[in-house]
């Protein structure tokens, strides 16, 4: 486990965490929460503005989006849920979302090279506006050097 607490956003109304960074041989996860000050009105139907942001519901995006930025410019950028394929993967694994907030995992494989790494966040209809926190990948490559290898 990599020492990494970083605020992406704290507001009154919305806070968005990343911890719990884990190295891997192959790959990195982490541990993304975000919680929002919501006026619970009793009924869980899915109507609410913070449910709308952050849930994938069928016929309706998400509009809050996750990005990544590596050191060689590679740039993923999706709605939860949605992250494209490509040189890098990553993948949400959703534990817990209610209309107070959401906590999910990110897997990020291969490693990000050394270098800058930066997590960004965004959510117009909850008023947060686009925001990133940069850390140095070569701490995640350094360790990924001393965990022993589950797969060849």
């Amino acid at each position: 486990m990599v020492g990494l607490n970083a605020a992406l956003v704290r507001t009154t109304e919305s806070a968005v965490t990343l911890t719990h960074c884990l190295v891997y041989s192959r790959g990195v996860s982490f541990k993304l929460t975000a919680l929002f000050r919501v006026d619970d009105d009793g009924h869980d139907d899915g109507d609410d503005p913070v449910t709308a942001a952050i849930m994938p519901i069928p016929g309706r995006r998400p509009d809050f989006i996750l990005g990544l930025v590596l050191a060689d410019e590679a740039r993923l950028q999706a709605p939860v849920g949605e992250w494209p394929h490509g040189p890098y993967m990553v993948r949400h694994i959703p534990r817990a979302a209610n209309n107070s907030g959401l906590t999910t995992s990110l897997w990020l494989t291969p490693l990000p090279p050394p270098g800058p790494l930066a997590f960004s966040v965004e959510c117009a209809s909850l008023g947060i506006e686009p925001v990133a926190v940069t850390i140095d990948a070569a701490a995640l490559c350094d360790v990924a050097g001393t965990v022993p290898a589950v797969w060849d």
